[in-house]
């Protein structure tokens, strides 16, 4: 027993110079590896970034951070190929390359049972770039899922949505069906104001109407539109009267908040009466 150990470590301390060799090169495989997929990454972004600044207002220009994250992805699948076949070269596997590619006539196969899911995902991404359906920077809603929220990445299989609350949610392509974007066009907002029966609509409209004038000036909306529509309902207490306003995108939660809180006000300080949901209708069983 005790000779064979010692032949063991006659055989270690022999190839110990191979062995600290090897070691070696992995390490400096896995850093170099690292060190090269920063300073392409950091590459792309600058190459892209200087684009983008000649013409910051171009569509394209709003597409380089899609570009960007999608190129990034690529470089680090890239990166990782190599570093693995390297790797493999180290420890004397390197011919095993050989008959990997050699099976993959029979790819199809493997394809179909163990990365189907990978090719959904890529293939979606490669339709969502396509089709053009949302940029990062983008704030999005994917009902099937019941997200929501702005695209901080995208890759080759992913889409990086970032939560109101600040989480961030990694979402395969393949399982994005329909999307809802925010972003692109303008924004219609529908504004329902309640006010007692007894109240003069036509006086408390132009009231409001005031009010959404004035915080489009106040935020500097030029192209924002704002109309009566007339009365919505009528309640045995209150009428309804309904409002469009057409916002730039992503504008319609700040004025709603904005909007409500000043309606509020304007009806108070010029005696619009408010309705009083606590009034009901009471009967005195002894009358009737």
């Amino acid at each position: 027993m005790w000779q064979e150990i010692g032949k063991i470590f006659e055989n270690l301390m022999e190839n110990m110079d191979v062995l600290f060799f090897g070691l070696l090169k992995i390490l400096l495989i896995f850093i170099g590896g690292r060190l090269l997929k920063r300073i392409l990454c950091a590459a792309v972004k600058r190459s892209y970034n200087r684009r983008a600044a000649k013409n910051p207002q171009s569509l394209s220009a709003k597409k380089y951070g899609t570009i960007t994250t999608l190129t990034q992805s690529v470089v680090r699948y890239l990166v990782d190929f190599i570093m693995l076949v390297m790797l493999l070269d180290v420890l004397g596997l390197g011919g095993t390359i050989g008959s990997i590619l050699a099976t993959a006539g029979i790819g199809g196969v493997a394809l179909g049972l163990g990365a189907q899911s990978f090719l959904k995902d890529f293939l979606g991404g490669l339709f969502m770039l396509f089709d053009d359906e949302y940029a990062v920077g983008d704030y999005i809603k994917i009902p099937a899922l019941g997200l929501e929220g702005t695209v901080s990445a995208i890759t080759l299989r992913n889409t990086s949505l970032r939560l109101s609350h600040g989480e961030t949610a990694m979402i395969p392509h393949g399982s994005i069906d329909v999307v809802i974007n925010y972003t692109r066009d303008r924004y219609t907002l529908f504004l329902d104001y309640d006010i007692a029966g007894e109240a003069d609509d036509d006086i408390a409209a132009q009231l409001i109407l005031e009010v959404i004038r004035e915080w489009l000036d106040k935020n500097e909306i030029a192209d924002g539109e704002a109309s009566y529509l007339g009365i919505s309902r009528i309640h045995p207490f209150c009428i309804t009267l309904k409002f469009m306003l057409k916002l730039p995108p992503l504008k319609q939660w700040q004025a709603e908040r904005d909007i409500n809180r000043g309606v509020r006000n304007k009806l108070r300080k010029n005696g619009i009466e408010l309705p009083d949901y606590q009034k009901g209708i009471w009967v005195d069983q002894n009358e009737v």
